[in-house]
Parts: C-alpha cells; sequence; structure tokens
C-alpha cells in the first residue's frame, strides 16, 4: 500500500532480509531487479543502522513493524474516525503504552542487553591464522564484553524514552508485539479489533490519508 511501485516480498526476519538483498545486489548481471529492504530497528545502533544503509537495508523508526501501526498519527486518526477525542486517545494510549514498559522495564532491558552481547560475539574474529590466534581473538572479544556498561546503555535508552513522554520515542525502542492489540478499547474497539480497523482503513474509501500516516515514517524506496 505505501510502496504502490515497488514489488514487496516478506522475508521473516532482519537476517533473510539482508540475505536476500545481499544475494540479489551481488549478481545483479543475472536479473533486472533492484532490489532494497526493510527491518526493525530492535535494538540496532546508529553504526549498524549505517552499515545496514550502505548495502540498501532501510531500517525503521520503530523497533517492531507492530508499532508503525501504533504511532501518535495512527492512534489519532483512528480516534477521528471513531468521533472519539483523539488527543484524550493519544494521552491515554501514551500513558498505557509508558506504564506497560515501566511494568516490564527489567525484562525489557535484559532482551536489550541480550542482543547487543549477541552482536559483539558475531563479530568474533581469529587474531592470528594459528592456534594461538584463536585463543588470543577470544580473549581480546571477551574482554571488550563490559556487562555493566551495556546494561546500564540498555536501561538509558528506555528511560530517556519514558522520560520524554512522547508515544513515538517508546514506540521507537519497546519491543513487544502485542502493544496493537493491548490498546484497543481506548479507542472504543473491542479487544484485539484495533489492528483489524487499521487494516481496514488502509483499504477503505480514504485509505490515502490513512497510509499518510504508515508513509511519514517508512523511508524512501
Amino acid at each position: 500500500m505505501c510502496f504502490p511501485n515497488l514489488h514487496v516480498v516478506p522475508r521473516g526476519g532482519c537476517d533473510k532480509v539482508v540475505e536476500t538483498v545481499k544475494a540479489l545486489k551481488a549478481n545483479d548481471a543475472f536479473h533486472a531487479v533492484s532490489a532494497a529492504g526493510i527491518v526493525d530497528r530492535d535494538v540496532k545502533s546508529d553504526t549498524e543502522i549505517s552499515a545496514l544503509l550502505d548495502q540498501g537495508i532501510h531500517v525503521l523508526e520503530f523497533a517492531e513493524i507492530e508499532n508503525l501501526l501504533c504511532s501518535k498519527s495512527m492512534v489519532s486518526a483512528v480516534a477521528k474516525k471513531m468521533d472519539l477525542d483523539d488527543v484524550a486517545v493519544v494521552t491515554c494510549v501514551t500513558e498505557f503504552v509508558i506504564k506497560a514498559l515501566i511494568d516490564e522495564l527489567d525484562t525489557q532491558v535484559a532482551m536489550r542487553a541480550a542482543r547487543r552481547i549477541r552482536y559483539q560475539l558475531s563479530c568474533y574474529s581469529p587474531a592470528g591464522s594459528g592456534l594461538g590466534g584463536l585463543q588470543e581473538g577470544l580473549e581480546a572479544l571477551l574482554r571488550g564484553l563490559d556487562m555493566a556498561a551495556i546494561i546500564s546503555d540498555a536501561r538509558a535508552v528506555f528511560t530517556s524514552a519514558i522520560d520524554s513522554g512522547s508515544l513515538d520515542e517508546v514506540l521507537r525502542v519497546y519491543n513487544r508485539k502485542t502493544l496493537i492489540d493491548r490498546i484497543s478499547h481506548y479507542c472504543g474497539l473491542a479487544q484485539c479489533e484495533y489492528r483489524a480497523m487499521v487494516l481496514r482503513l488502509l483499504t477503505g474509501t480514504d485509505a490515502k490519508i490513512y497510509i499518510s500516516h504508515l508513509k511519514c515514517h517508512l523511508p524512501e524506496m
């Protein structure tokens, strides 16, 4: 809907997206496809995001693709469609999402820290060609893993988002796919109905209005 001139193919995960785009770009003599990708932000650092962009992989503004449908502008648009006070609805949804993050802050910090650790471990390389190089490379990698700093940095990311009081800033870092279903009643909808409502609006007579709320958060392809 947001990229009508492109052929969009879901690949199931970040690694698959990167793998597919890299493979297509490396073999462009065999096809006429100009490939690019979009992946979730998750816990990627600015350095990772920049490196992905160099490979033609764009990173979403939000931690999860589901969070895109929960953005401030989309929640406001749905509230207006339901003839509700959109400012009040956005305030309620923001307060709910922030409280939900606070309630599971330690879990989110642990998840974020774990993913950072996994990423750093994936960067392992031997320090030399011999057996000694294997051990030396491993020791160097482990010396560079500052667990306390990784945890502190992860907590600071969430604390900053919470303190901002901004729905979009929290959605930028909050990894919880069920949020989209848990905000339904704030928009006057039955449990889990918000997702279906948004999808209906994206294909209805005023689709362009709602698609614009998605496109403002999506990369130019």
